[in-house]
């Protein structure tokens, strides 16, 4: 489990993500996902609105990206079902949907870098993620080497940058 707030296009946004991912890890450094669930809050007008979204992947998809070596690259696909719940004004209930969504992402392995957030240093690995349908936006991420909670993601479109920086970390229940 991580919390972070998000900086949207250098502005601070006063929005709180939490996510619990639910994965194993295998042999020779692969990764198996079977599903997460998110929440944001956004404080607004006083109060806080809620969004929560729940992901299963269908079948579980296995994640090759730690057994890359730095510069290299690899193309990935997996399926997910996600129904999304998006919180409602006071005294307006809030709606859900559901929709699946198969992804094909390239990774690349940029390195390892340290990585300073709130919730401390850690040794992390760089990874530069695209979709080929949308080559024009990035997301790099920063998992913590030997447990894999991300410590930092930057999201790139033409749109702006989304920055999401750890103020804790969970593993398992317990400070890494």
């Amino acid at each position: 489990m991580t919390t972070g707030t998000n900086t949207v296009g250098g502005v601070y946004v006063a929005v709180d993500t939490q996510v619990k991912t639910y994965q194993t890890a295998v042999p020779a450094g692969e990764v198996t996902f079977f599903g997460a669930v998110t929440r944001v809050v956004t404080p607004v007008a006083g109060f806080s609105l809620t969004n929560d979204s729940r992901t299963v992947y269908s079948p579980p998809w296995v994640d090759r990206r730690f057994t890359l070596n730095a510069g290299q690259t690899l193309t990935q696909t997996y399926t997910g079902t996600t129904t999304a719940t998006v919180g409602g004004f006071p005294g307006v209930p809030g709606t859900s949907t559901t929709t699946t969504t198969t992804t094909t992402q390239h990774v690349r392995f940029v390195g390892l870098e340290s990585v300073t957030v709130p919730a401390g240093t850690f040794n992390a690995c760089k990874f530069e993620d695209t979709d080929p349908a949308t080559p024009a936006n990035m997301t790099t991420t920063w998992p913590a080497v030997n447990h894999g909670s991300m410590v930092k993601t930057v999201g790139t479109s033409p749109s702006g940058t989304q920055t999401i920086v750890a103020r804790s970390i969970l593993v398992n229940g317990a400070a890494p």
